[in-house]
């Protein structure tokens, strides 16, 4: 009995240990995956991307087999799931070509894989061309430039754009020296008719055929769009024609400036160019800065009228030396410094934009804001001239070589500086009540001068204040006759005292005959 309980208890654990070994034999170690893909989509001519669902197979290596129908199958790198999700995008493929692809797990010991998906590229196709643009602009030229959005998937035989004469119909052809996707293709299009309505258009051509982008319609006339500055020279492609009017905007620099000093226009319009640092010198040593109208800038040039770059913060002295033609110029709205020019002999009126805070124009002269002095008065003004009210001071040489006959000062003016009316063409002048100086050489080489009125303030004269004119008839209303040196009086072309009739208050004319200067004069008049 003993030895039989023995033998069941060995016969038991035999068959628990038998039963456990059986049971993990029957559990596998990587179980077979639940595999699907699904359709292609954005498909491209050369790429698509495959979806695919990989269950239970979180640890086997993942590709995806793909390759043309019934041809050679190519094989993915392993591919990383998020989750149970698969997303691949083949690249690259064969435009126009049909395909089958199917998802492949391999655990290291077998191979699994899914059903096939089908699915074709697109085919070639003629090239994508984008609209046209316009970069710059001539009187008889134009810089535009466009880009060849797609290839079609062949390579671009021939690119370019193609302009037809809107008034004739006559069209021309104007190729690019290469073209690629998304690169900006530029072409300078000459030899336009002036004032003429023209269409443009690109185009690009591979295998497949031509395709064009939006027109450009334009008419060509007397404005120059000059785009990021430096392209005058291309856009007038040699045209040296006398042109009237010519309106620029964009960007200009030393190469602009130095080019448009070449060519022959009356009337020049920048107000809507930037003038940026750049290029090479415009005259010998001077080159452009960013918002400055430069020395010698526009000097020598025969030009009638000028406006000048709105955003211009600065015009230099000397910026439209000796442009003895211009009449017409007008300043920057943004300028703060503004300093004359010399040799500006038919300049006839200064105009600066009402938003200009620095400055103010009234009757063509140029004053500061607050009217309280001249700035620049313009050359060639003629007629008479009345400065207005609130101007207190004139500056040495204001009038230098002006053209004003008449000449008037308001009763505000306290100082005068040397050779005010120096060379100008005045024939009469009233200074000022509050003015005591007359400074020296106020009125030398005047040869126009024949009448001058002195304010009752007036207490000293300076040297050589006629020196060179042929005045006739000199008013002083101070009751007190002003100093004078042994100078004052010396004129190269007449004898005064002998020339000019002296007019002196009643009450003060004994005064002025006693006087070791003003009693010389031999015609002295009573008033």
């Amino acid at each position: 009995m003993k030895h039989q309980n023995i033998f069941l208890t060995i016969l038991t654990v035999a068959g628990a240990i038998v039963c456990a070994a059986c049971t993990d034999y029957d559990i596998p170690i990587n179980p077979v995956p639940v595999m699907t893909i699904g359709e292609a989509t954005d498909i491209t001519r050369t790429s698509a991307v495959i979806h695919a669902y990989a269950g239970r197979a979180s640890s086997n290596r993942l590709t995806i087999e793909y390759g043309g129908k019934g041809g050679h199958f190519t094989t993915t790198a392993p591919l990383t799931p998020v989750g149970d999700s698969i997303i691949c995008t083949l690249s690259p493929l064969t435009p126009g070509t049909e395909y089958a692809c199917r998802l492949c797990s391999y655990n290291g010991r077998t191979e699994v894989r899914s059903k096939e998906t089908c699915f074709s590229t697109l085919p070639n196709t003629k090239p994508s061309v984008s609209a046209l643009t316009a970069l710059a602009q001539g009187p008889t030229s134009i810089i535009v430039a466009y880009i060849i959005t797609d290839d079609g998937g062949d390579d671009i035989m021939s690119s370019g754009c193609r302009a037809r004469n809107g008034a004739t119909g006559e069209q021309k052809t104007f190729l690019a020296d290469s073209g690629k996707n998304g690169t900006e293709i530029e072409i300078a299009i000459g030899g336009l008719e002036r004032h003429t309505p023209y269409e443009l258009w690109p185009f690009a051509i591979n295998n497949l055929g031509e395709s064009t982008g939006t027109a450009l319609s334009f008419t060509t006339g007397n404005s120059i769009l000059l785009g990021e500055g430096g392209n005058l020279k291309e856009l007038m492609q040699g045209d040296d024609n006398d042109y009237i009017t010519l309106s620029f905007a964009g960007k200009m620099h030393g190469d602009d400036f130095r080019y448009l000093r070449e060519m022959k226009v009356e009337n020049l319009n920048i107000a809507d160019v930037n003038i940026i640092e750049g290029g090479e010198a415009y005259v010998p040593s001077r080159f452009t800065k960013d918002n400055i109208v430069g020395y010698g800038m526009f000097s020598d040039m025969e030009i009638r009228s000028v406006v000048l770059p709105l955003t211009a913060e600065s015009v230099e002295e000397q910026a439209l030396k000796d442009c003895a033609s211009l009449v017409s110029l007008t300043m920057p709205a943004n300028a703060s410094v503004i300093l004359p020019s010399d040799g500006c002999y038919a300049l006839e009126e200064i105009e600066v934009p009402a938003a200009n805070k620095h400055y103010r124009s009234i009757d063509g002269i140029l004053y500061d804001a607050d009217v309280t002095q001249i700035v620049w008065m313009p050359m060639g003004k003629t007629g008479e001239i009345e400065l207005p009210a609130t101007v207190t001071a004139v500056g040495a040489y204001a009038f230098r070589g002006c053209r004003f006959t008449e000449f008037v000062m308001s009763n505000n003016v306290k100082e005068m500086g040397q050779a005010a009316f120096y060379g100008s063409k005045v024939e009469k002048a009233v200074l000022s009540d509050a003015l005591k100086t007359i400074a020296t050489a106020a009125f030398q080489k005047c040869a126009s001068l024949k009448e001058v009125h002195l304010g009752n303030a007036t207490e000293l004269l300076g040297e050589y204040v006629f020196d060179g004119t042929l005045i006739e008839h000199l008013y002083v209303n101070a009751t007190i006759p002003p100093v004078c040196y042994d100078n004052t009086f010396v004129n190269n072309a007449i004898d005064i005292f002998d020339h000019c009739t002296l007019h002196v208050p009643s009450a003060s004319a004994v005064m002025y005959r006693n006087h070791r200067h003003w009693g010389k004069f031999k015609n002295m008049v009573e008033y």
